[in-house]
């Protein structure tokens, strides 16, 4: 069972338009009760550090030496979305819980809470 907090590989295949595509590594959002089920589970997608010239106020930027991933990533808010448990692969790391404060604040931005993160 995923765990929120936990990032694992996950194939987002077929998407369309704007979508993050392909193998990428995302954060488990949604709550342990939930994803005991397991239904769907809420993401939020990453990409790697280097493809991403300027963080906006909804990205989160995650090290290696924090998370256990291959290299720096950046958790992206605006691609937020529920996916199949089925599309979850490897388990590549875990964002520590003293940073879980900051994915909440982004999510609470990108859904219409004024304040800035």
């Amino acid at each position: 069972m995923a765990e929120q907090g936990e990032i694992y590989w996950a194939e987002l295949d077929p998407a369309q338009g704007h979508e993050q595509r392909g193998r990428r590594p995302v954060l488990v959002l949604s709550r342990n009760e939930i994803n005991r089920l397991p239904l769907t589970l809420l993401i939020m997608v990453g990409t790697g550090a280097e493809r991403v010239p300027e963080l906006f106020a909804t990205d989160i930027l995650v090290t290696v030496e924090e998370s256990g991933l291959p290299k720096d990533t950046v958790f992206l808010g605006l691609q937020i979305r529920s996916v199949d448990a089925g599309r979850l692969g490897d388990r590549m790391g875990r964002l520590p819980l003293t940073r879980m404060p900051e994915v909440w604040q982004r999510v609470r931005y990108v859904m219409g809470d004024d304040r800035r993160p």
